[in-house]
């Protein structure tokens, strides 16, 4: 539907009332008419005839009222209305015993003004009727006077006149009303439409808030800058926005303490010679369409992605919704991990693979930084946790004793002497397991 239907629409909305209002009133005159001349023998048929158009009137009320109806048809509907009101004036004129050139032409006149006040049609359809309406007056008029016929001829001119004038007033009210109604139509319609687009600019920026951080800080950061603002403006004036304190330049700051969570580190090997084998774009292309499929990895995995830092993927399962299989799920999202890495290795041939690092402890999450946000975690074990992978094997997941008693005898585990190619795992005495894709058993390995 192109915009000249919707601004149809549009005036068709806008001229329904009017005519809803016309044919009461219509409805109305007949019914006193029918009223005070009911006892009068000699006009019979004229009431007779006023009673017909009535019921008329009423069956296109009826019509006009049901919106679905006349918004099809309202050119349609339009026309019948016009056909019925000019019919019965013109047959009125017949009816009367004394006729002469100025009979009804009050009535001409009315829905002459009518036609292009109150009826859902265009200018040009607007004219027509009027034209047809005046045209029809002295034609009848003329032929069936018996009245006043001496000056019948310049009678009928100043019909003519009278009938030119009121068609020029309605043409320029009909010229004048459809500029405003342009208008307003284009206002309501660049209103609707800047309404449109911030709503999708504050889904894409929900979006790019939940592609950072949780949904749950999320709602609360929100939830707690609405109340800043609205707390803002129910200040006094004298509060200026440029009095702050020392510290307004910063905004709140949201932590939350997580126990008994998994996280896992994970690093592509030798990345260098894969970067070598492939131009710029190719290579951000890959690390996208990895990164993605990562992503997809997490959330089923019940994982929730913190940060890619070049090469290096690290995420979290256990925040912010506690759960129980936290252990699990990072172990199952780094085999994935490696799974997903064979497609790489074979599509370029470099013997890339992916060195994966999970340990269970306890962080701190929250939002960091003024202007340009960063969620992050904190603590001990997830600098541990990135030990865990920097000390690991390729193509296998290097797991702390921590994450292993979380496990259940899920997986099948060697032993990491994980202290063997770290400095820091060796210097906290952290005892490590190793892995490898495949080996889901219910028995423990440790002596290989």
């Amino acid at each position: 539907m192109d915009i000249e239907d919707l601004y149809h629409l549009f005036c068709v909305r806008l001229k329904r009332s009017h005519l809803i209002a016309f044919l009461v009133i219509l409805i109305g005159l007949m019914a006193v008419t029918i009223t005070l001349e009911a006892m009068i023998p000699e006009v019979l048929t004229q009431l007779a005839t006023c009673g017909v158009y009535s019921v008329m009137s009423m069956c296109l009320l009826v019509l006009v009222c049901f919106e679905g109806i006349f918004r099809k048809s309202s050119l349609t509907i339009s026309l019948v209305i016009s056909g019925v009101v000019l019919s019965g004036i013109l047959v009125s004129i017949a009816l009367s015993e004394s006729r002469s050139s100025m009979d009804q032409i009050h009535l001409v006149i009315y829905f002459i003004s009518v036609t292009y006040t109150m009826l859902p049609v265009n200018k040009r359809t607007a004219l027509g009727l009027g034209l047809t309406s005046s045209i029809s007056h002295m034609v009848v008029a003329g032929i069936m006077a018996n009245k006043f016929t001496k000056g019948l001829v310049k009678q009928l001119i100043s019909n003519a006149l009278i009938f030119m004038c009121t068609n020029f007033a309605g043409l320029y009210h009909k010229y004048l009303e459809d500029l405003a109604h342009r208008a307003t139509f284009m206002h309501i319609r660049d209103c609707i439409e800047s309404r449109i687009k911030l709503e999708h600019e504050r889904q894409q920026q929900e979006q790019l808030l939940l592609s950072i951080m949780p949904v749950q800080l999320a709602v609360e950061m929100k939830n707690r800058m609405l109340q800043r603002h609205h707390s803002t403006e129910s200040k006094s004036p004298t509060n200026k926005p440029g009095r702050r304190g020392a510290y307004g330049k910063f905004h709140d700051i949201f932590i939350k303490a997580h126990d008994n969570v998994s996280i896992l580190y994970a690093d592509i090997v030798n990345f260098t010679p894969l970067s070598a084998e492939c131009t710029a774009p190719d290579l951000v292309r890959m690390l996208n369409e990895l990164y993605s499929k990562f992503d997809k990895l997490a959330q089923e995995h019940d994982c929730f992605r913190i940060k890619i830092l070049g090469d290096c993927y690290y995420c979290v399962s256990g925040l912010p919704v506690s759960r129980p299989q936290h252990a699990v799920n990072c172990v199952n999202m780094g085999l994935a991990m490696i799974e997903a890495i064979r497609t790489v290795r074979e599509a370029t041939g470099v013997n890339v693979d992916m060195r994966i690092g999970v340990h269970t402890g306890s962080v701190l999450s929250g939002v960091i930084g003024l202007k340009k946000w960063q969620y992050d975690i904190w603590s001990d074990d997830v600098i541990l946790a990135n030990h865990m992978e920097s000390g690991g094997v390729p193509g296998k997941v290097h797991l702390s004793k921590s994450t292993l008693i979380h496990l259940n005898d899920t997986f099948a585990v060697t032993k990491g002497r994980g202290g063997e190619r770290d400095d820091y795992i060796k210097e906290i005495g952290v005892e490590t397991f190793l892995i490898s894709p495949g080996n889901q058993s219910a028995q423990v390995c440790l002596n290989r």
